[in-house]
């Protein structure tokens, strides 16, 4: 049930972990093209251990945390400490600055979020989590029963179909997620549930905080929602482009401007969302 129901939202935030392998073959070249490699040696295991299951560094690259199974258990080594031992482990995140470490653990028949080393409440799943750019603030997605929700600050928030785990706003005050009610798709911001669509894609706030955008679809007709305001109904939008690239998809710019092309009626349409002083 949650594979259909993930694809009704496309709206997901996607945490990659790179994993981490060492080679006993020779060391390839030190240039490919245009490019140097480096290769470094991060974290030997014993024959008694199975290769990390997962594995993250922070964003400045100086902190290291993986997975490691011994036996029927797993525990988290992060900057070479090993954490407390349990069933499971899942979607190991640090903070924006490195300093805090979290993720998703197993006991018994429960999951919960370990962050700092310090396990929370327990529920039927959980899938995070997520920290906020100031690293102060703690989300995730938590399923209790047949109802998910959000917890934001170790707070549940409503309950509903599904929900896919929270994005913080860039000054950290605010939070976003999209969620599922039946078969149509919400977005949640700040805890008040935004207008109901067939599907939802790609929520953000403007880089001052202060604006919400996504993209979404009704019937077959694709808007822009600004604010939880419905924008004109078009037969396209350029959604899905890379961040980087910027085809035209909705985005907003480091102005706080929202902008777009769109097509309607035979032509195409370039919009702009301009904040009012």
């Amino acid at each position: 049930m949650k594979t259909n129901l993930m694809n009704r939202i496309a709206a997901c935030s996607v945490v990659a972990l790179g994993l981490i392998a060492t080679a006993s073959a020779e060391p390839a070249s030190p240039r490919s093209g245009a490019y140097k490699i480096e290769e470094t040696r991060l974290a030997p295991w014993d024959g008694n251990e199975k290769a990390p299951l997962n594995a993250a560094l922070s964003r400045d690259g100086r902190h290291l945390a993986y997975v490691i199974r011994r036996d029927a258990k797993v525990c988290v080594v992060a900057d070479g400490q090993r954490g407390a031992e349990y069933d499971g482990i899942l979607s190991i995140s640090f903070s924006f600055n490195g300093k805090r470490i979290g993720y998703a653990a197993k006991k018994g028949q429960k999951w919960f979020i370990v962050v700092d080393g310090q396990p929370g409440a327990e529920y039927d799943f959980v899938d995070g989590p997520v920290f906020s750019p100031d690293a102060k603030r703690i989300a995730f997605a938590a399923k209790k029963g047949e109802k998910w929700s959000a917890v934001v600050d170790s707070l549940p928030g409503m309950e509903y179909d599904y929900v896919v785990f929270p994005i913080f706003s860039s000054d950290s005050k605010r939070v976003l997620y999209v969620a599922l009610k039946g078969k149509l798709g919400l977005v949640v911001v700040d805890g008040r549930p935004g207008p109901d669509y067939d599907v939802i894609f790609m929520p953000e706030f403007s880089p001052d905080g202060k604006h919400v955008a996504y993209v979404a679809k009704r019937g077959e007709k694709l808007l822009v929602v600004v604010d939880g305001q419905s924008g004109v109904e078009y037969d396209g939008l350029n959604i899905g482009a890379p961040s980087f690239v910027r085809k035209g998809d909705p985005h907003f710019r480091p102005d706080d401007v929202l902008e777009y092309l769109a097509a309607r009626d035979n032509s195409l349409y370039r919009l702009k969302y301009i904040p009012v002083p």
